[in-house]
């Protein structure tokens, strides 16, 4: 990935992927190979983190211990996964949802399965938590509004 200008500039960059609108780009960043190295013969875990860049304006923002992440197809909203904590006896983790109008995270707890429907604007997600029973649904219907002053 070549920088347009210095607010461009990543560490080691992975999987892009642009919004609909072409107005983001978001990648996973990967530890240097020697960090990576180090942290594995120590049996750590490697964490990515996740950035979102705005291609006019130059402005970023990290996340840091991501598994994936996915924009909406109306290029309202970054879904980004984090990992599954350690050692639980169920398969969800927490969801971020990013609004890409208001930079505003909405926080999902322990969702085992998320999907944008096809136009963006719903996501429909699944929750499998030791305080619920596996595969109990959900649907967001709005991304999370700023509130008026």
């Amino acid at each position: 990935m070549r920088p347009m200008n210095e607010n461009c500039r990543s560490n080691i960059s992975i999987s892009p992927a642009f919004s609909d609108d072409s107005s983001w780009v978001a990648c996973k960043i990967d530890l240097d190979r020697q960090e990576a190295k180090k942290l594995k013969d120590q049996k750590k875990p490697v964490r990515q983190k996740v950035e979102l860049l705005h291609l006019k304006s130059g402005d970023k923002v990290t996340w840091d211990n991501v598994t994936s992440f996915t924009f909406s197809k109306n290029s309202t909203g970054l879904a980004i996964r984090k990992p599954k904590t350690k050692g639980a006896e169920h398969a969800g983790s927490d969801l971020i949802l990013h609004d890409l109008k208001s930079s505003l995270d909405h926080h999902f707890g322990s969702v085992s399965s998320y999907r944008f429907n096809k136009s963006g604007p719903l996501l429909a997600y699944t929750r499998d938590a030791a305080d619920t029973s596996p595969d109990f649904g959900f649907l967001w219907t709005r991304m999370p509004q700023p509130i008026a002053k």
